[in-house]
């Protein structure tokens, strides 16, 4: 039999996007999703930033009971050091607390790192 010819699509994905010693997008949600009881905690929504201190990851999370979870911040932290070769500071916030929570739609994407500068 003949093989059908089909159309050839390249994606760009985000790796440019990512400013140097920052881990990408696509690790952190491999990160939080990696572990059922820590995803089932979280949103997924979260936020990277860089300050003095290191790479500091802001969660959402699912519940205010989640926020005072010392066990899921000892997970995060867990898989982070098998996961990746950054070190990386979590904080857990409540779901109104959380100061990221954009207008989602089909026409939005959420902005998971922070401008340089902030």
């Amino acid at each position: 039999t003949t093989v059908p010819w089909l159309p050839v699509v390249v994606v760009k994905g985000r790796i440019q996007d990512r400013p140097a010693g920052m881990p990408s997008v696509e690790s952190i949600k491999e990160l939080i999703y990696s572990d059922h009881s820590v995803a089932d905690q979280l949103t997924g929504a979260f936020r990277i930033t860089h300050d003095a201190s290191g790479v500091r990851v802001m969660l959402q999370a699912n519940n205010d009971h989640a926020t005072n979870d010392c066990g899921l911040r000892q997970q995060l932290v867990a898989l982070g050091h098998a996961q990746l070769s950054l070190s990386l500071n979590f904080d857990i916030v409540a779901p109104l607390a959380f100061p990221y929570r954009p207008v989602l739609d089909h026409e939005r994407k959420f902005p998971y790192i922070a401008p340089a500068g902030q």
